[in-house]
C-alpha cells in the first residue's frame, strides 16, 4: 500500500480509492527478496554465540541454588555479580534474587552491598 501511495504522489493523481497495482506488488516482492538475501548474508557473518542456558523454571532454580551454594560465607555485590556472570545468570535477576533471599532470611545484609550467609 505504501508503494501505491508513493506511485500516486509521483503521478500526481490523487484518488479516493487506492488500489495496489501489479507493478506495486512486484516492486514490493523484489524489495522483500533482496532484504531476505541481505539478512541471510549478514546473519552468516555474525560470530556464533554460546548456547543459552536452559530456560525451564526448574533448571533456573537449580542454577540459582548452585549459585547460592557457590557463594562464600561473606561477600559483596561485586563478588556475587562476577559469580553470576560465570554461571551465565542475568545480573539484574540475581540482584532481585539476593534481595528476596535477604527477605526470606537466607542472607543478611551486613552493610550496603555486603552480605552474609545465614547458617
Amino acid at each position: 500500500m505504501c508503494l501505491s501511495v508513493l506511485r500516486l504522489i509521483e503521478d500526481g493523481a490523487f484518488e479516493d480509492d487506492i488500489t495496489c497495482l501489479d507493478i506495486d506488488y512486484k516492486t514490493a516482492k523484489t524489495i522483500a527478496s533482496v532484504l531476505i538475501q541481505h539478512n541471510a548474508k549478514v546473519f552468516s557473518t555474525l560470530p556464533s554465540s554460546p548456547q543459552p542456558i536452559a530456560t525451564t523454571r526448574g533448571s533456573r532454580n537449580r542454577l540459582k541454588e548452585q549459585f547460592f551454594e557457590s557463594l562464600p560465607a561473606e561477600f559483596d555485590r561485586k563478588a556475587y555479580s562476577q559469580l553470576a556472570e560465570q554461571l551465565g545468570l542475568n545480573p539484574k535477576s540475581i540482584d532481585r534474587t539476593i534481595r528476596r533471599w535477604c527477605d526470606e532470611g537466607r542472607l543478611e545484609n551486613i552493610v550496603h552491598g555486603k552480605y552474609k550467609k545465614i547458617q
